[in-house]
């Protein structure tokens, strides 16, 4: 009888959702993967969900994805009443400067 390897691995591993690369264990989230430079995660601020491999969007809500160093910018727009599906491209539209600001809000928000 032939037999197969099983492979086990922590809850705390984390895997590239590109392409599949498991990251280190210091890997926070919105680090960049280092084997195909992408982020390695995203993530959605409405339901938290963590995407299926390779997804672009929400499984509950439908809603994409933002980068998830954009997280916080991105519940921010949410709690302002920004409809889910406007929020991951005004993200993208927004300059550094805009998003100076955005970020400043959010530290105050969160204190």
């Amino acid at each position: 009888m032939e037999s197969k390897n099983i492979i086990v691995e922590s809850g705390d591993v984390v895997r590239c959702v590109h392409c599949g690369t498991k990251q280190p264990k210091d890997y926070k989230s919105g680090d960049l993967c280092g084997t195909c430079g992408k982020q390695a995660d995203r993530s959605w601020p409405a339901t938290g969900a963590d995407p299926p491999v390779p997804a672009d969007s929400c499984r509950q809500c439908g809603a994409e994805f933002v980068p998830t160093g954009e997280l916080e910018l991105a519940i921010l727009l949410k709690r302002d009443g920004l409809p889910k599906d406007e929020i991951p491209r005004r993200l993208e539209g927004l300059s550094k400067e805009e998003k100076d600001v955005l970020w400043g809000r959010a530290r105050r928000y969160s204190t």
